[in-house]
């Protein structure tokens, strides 16, 4: 849809620079070349463009209302008017609004199929008379968000729109209605309406509302009031198939007319109208009301051509008699055509009926025309009905029915089968498998039978079910029994047999899953046997063999355990004792040993042999060497002592001090226990080994000074160095004073030169040294006397 002329808006802001100036310009000057005509109508601007599209819009592109008058042709209303047999849709754009009186201001517009009005403001509008009378080919209508809180007039408004199929009116607010004549006038095609929510108690007009709606079968204005209403003319004239109407609050005591001779009465032409509700305000004649009112005349087979109340207690009535009879105060009530008799009403199955199914309904005589319910649905376990052959409700024909069903049987009906095996020694069975199956209700089933080790199906055992019918209540239970199976035991000897063993134990026989039992232990002079050997606590699902062998007795031999203490055999330790042949003896001797008076460590680590017959062979040599020496070598005593080190392998080196003490303040002597080892790192009696010096520290005695040792101390050390002494002796004072003295203006001298050497070779740290000879050395160059420390 072209909306170029629309979406322009008429007032544009221009040369800001100098001012502010406004121009308005006509939407109709910037129509499109192929648009069939523009034009302004009040202050809406509207354009029908190439393909026949009306579209109204504000002139401002804000707010604009629509001219309220009807004269079009003056160039003043609605002048697309004369373009009516061009426009094939109506839209209103947001902003436009209805004036008072929208009289005819899209009546006619023949080609019209679609009219979308949902933005029109109808807050304005008192009359909406004639709206879209006459447009005949509108299928589709969007007055959704109306406002007709002031409308007073909906005469005419969709008279003759012969396409619309339904009108869902019920957002309309009808308060202030007064005129409803033709409205829905000639709506030849309408099937449904909604009004539900109309009120109309302002009303003054029903003249001809529904007439010619020949397509409604009901129409629900049971909220409808009419106590103002003075013209119900052709109210519902020619509405052909109108079936049932609720007018229970219609008021026509103060109609004057229901006829004219166009109009012809309240319900003339509407011959298919067989239920009517009436209240107690109605009156067919009104109050002296010009015409008549009749109701139809009841027609057709069945029917007395009269009218009854639906309980019997008023009529029959034809309708003139109903015209001079009916009172509403005491005959208002629901009134229905009568029928001339009754007919028979009868339920009937289809095919198989299944065994349960529920009763069939009672056969009755149904009054014709009496609204009949049709019986819920029948049921039966296992199969699905396929409903009754009428449904819901329905008014007895004049003649009889037959109302029938048919059963279905279900693919789904539960049924079982069961496996039993039988117990172990005992001619009972325990269930072992339930299946649970489905199948065709009322079809025959076989039953599978299932695999299960050490039993076999037998179809003879009595309570076997193999097959039936699936019951439609899943009762169905197939049993299945397997019997336990018996298997075979035979006994045989493995290996070499003596020959006097014990004859084989006989074939034996067991059921699957029983405990076996084990026969004597066989026998053999001189041999053992094995012992039955089974693989199985329980009899399996097949034959089996059980076996034993025989065992030749071992024979005992001797071996002895000797003992070396420093190689040399100590033959009261030695041990004899038994073992069988090709058997391993180990043994773990003790480490370290007492032995007499001396400690001793293990130095073979191999004391393991395998037993033959020759005695000579079955010998475990045990050597052990002396491991005196030791750091706790006064610990002796103490059969734990020793370092676990031979001491052909060990030196002792003595240390020694006089004249003054060790660093920790005792005089003792000390002992290095020294390991020599190869270059490996492993004992040896020709490797080496590291010293270690003691600190002698600095606690000569009175009247001694810093020492020396008497030898030098070698850092590695050999066997030759085994028992040596190193003695750290203090000096006195006056021996080395007179050694400075005796230098004095003389060349060095040797000896106090070797003191000097001495102190640096003691041990003593070379800062001390240092000091001292720093000291001496200063004292001696001023020609002093004395040394002092």
């Amino acid at each position: 849809m072209v909306k170029r002329t629309i979406t322009i808006t008429t007032i544009l802001l221009i040369l800001t620079m100098v001012g502010s100036l406004i121009v308005v310009l006509n939407k109709a000057s910037f129509a499109a070349d192929d648009d069939i005509a523009s034009g302004t109508s009040g202050s809406c601007s509207w354009v029908i463009d190439s393909q026949g599209v009306l579209t109204i819009s504000p002139t401002d592109g804000v707010s604009g209302t629509l001219y309220s008058f009807r004269d079009y042709s003056a160039g003043i209303g609605y002048q697309w008017r004369n373009y009516a047999d061009k426009i094939t849709k109506v839209y209103a754009e947001e902003g436009v609004k209805l004036g008072f009186n929208s009289y005819e201001i899209f009546s006619y517009l023949t080609k019209c199929t679609e009219i979308d009005l949902h933005n029109l403001d109808t807050t304005g509008a008192r009359s909406l008379c004639r709206m879209f009378e006459g447009c005949s080919k509108l299928t589709t209508l969007n007055l959704d968000g109306w406002d007709t809180s002031n409308v007073e007039t909906f005469s005419t408004m969709f008279e003759n729109c012969s396409s619309l199929t339904s009108l869902d009116l019920r957002e309309f607010d009808t308060s202030k209605g007064k005129y409803y004549a033709w409205t829905f006038y000639g709506c030849s095609n309408l099937t449904s309406i909604d009004l539900s929510t109309w009120n109309t108690e302002a009303s003054l007009s029903f003249h001809r509302l529904f007439q010619g709606c020949s397509k409604l079968k009901n129409i629900d204005i049971s909220n409808f009031h009419s106590s103002n209403v003075t013209n119900m003319e052709g109210t519902f004239a020619y509405c052909s198939s109108l079936e049932t109407l609720d007018i229970s609050n219609f008021d026509t005591s103060s109609v004057t007319s229901f006829y004219t001779t166009t109009a012809k009465g309240l319900f003339f032409g509407s011959n298919s109208l067989k239920t009517i509700k009436l209240g107690p305000n109605f009156k067919f004649d009104g109050s002296g009301s010009i015409g008549y009112s009749n109701l139809p005349t009841p027609s057709g087979e069945g029917y007395t051509g009269k009218w009854i109340r639906n309980d019997g207690a008023y009529g029959p009535y034809t309708p003139a008699e109903m015209y001079e009879n009916f009172d509403g105060s005491t005959m208002a009530g629901t009134w229905i055509w009568e029928t001339k008799g009754s007919y028979n009403l009868s339920y009937s199955y289809v095919g198989k009926v299944p065994e349960g199914a529920s009763a069939l309904p009672e056969t009755a005589d149904i009054s014709i025309g009496e609204t009949v319910t049709v019986a819920p649905n029948a049921t039966a376990l296992g199969y699905d009905f396929s409903g009754w052959s009428r449904t819901g409700t329905f008014e007895m024909p004049a003649e009889d029915i037959v109302i029938t069903g048919s059963f279905t049987p279900r693919t789904d009906t539960p049924y079982k089968v069961e496996h039993y095996l039988e117990d172990l020694k005992a001619d009972t069975y325990t269930l072992k498998k339930t299946d649970n199956l489905t199948g065709t209700t009322d079809t025959e089933v076989t039953a599978e039978e299932r695999e299960y080790e050490g039993f076999t199906f037998d179809s003879s055992i009595n309570g076997t079910k193999l097959s039936g019918n699936i019951a439609g209540d899943g009762s169905l239970v197939l049993k299945l029994y397997y019997k336990r199976n018996s298997y075979n035991v035979t006994y045989s000897y493995t290996g070499d047999i003596p020959d006097d063993a014990s004859a084989l134990p006989q074939q034996e026989t067991y059921e699957y899953g029983e405990e076996l039992n084990v026969p004597e232990e066989a026998t053999a002079e001189g041999y053992t046997f094995s012992g039955w050997i089974k693989d199985y606590i329980n009899m399996p699902a097949k034959d089996i063999e059980i076996t034993g062998y025989f065992i030749e007795n071992p024979k005992s031999y001797r071996y002895k355990v000797e003992y070396f203490f420093d190689g040399e055999l100590d033959d009261t330790l030695d041990e004899i004792l038994n073992a069988e042949k090709d058997e391993e003896i180990s043994i773990i001797p003790q480490t370290p040993l007492r032995h007499g008076e001396k400690n001793y460590t293990l130095v073979s680590n191999n004391h393991k042999i395998t037993i033959t017959v020759n005695d000579e062979d079955n010998v475990i040599k045990v050597y052990y060497e002396t491991d005196v020496l030791d750091y706790a070598i006064d610990n002796f005593e103490d059969e734990s002592a020793g370092d676990g080190i031979s001491d052909k392998y060990q030196i002792r080196i003595t240390y020694k001090v006089e004249n003054g003490s060790w660093n920790d303040g005792t005089k003792d002597t000390k002992i290095n226990v020294i390991t020599l080892k190869d270059k490996d790192g492993n004992p040896s009696e020709n490797g080496t080994g590291n010293t270690k010096i003691p600190e002698v520290g600095s606690k000569p005695n009175k009247g001694y000074t810093y020492g020396y040792w008497n030898k030098n101390i070698p850092s590695k050390v050999t066997k030759n160095d085994d028992g040596k002494e190193y003695v750290y002796s203090y000096e006195t004072i006056k021996t080395i004073e007179a050694d400075i003295a005796g230098r004095k203006g003389k060349s060095s001298n040797p000896k106090t030169d070797d003191v000097m050497n001495r102190y640096l070779l003691s041990g003593v740290g070379g800062i001390l040294v240092l000091t001292l000879v720093s000291r001496i050395r200063r004292i001696y160059s001023r020609k002093a006397k004395k040394i002092q420390f």
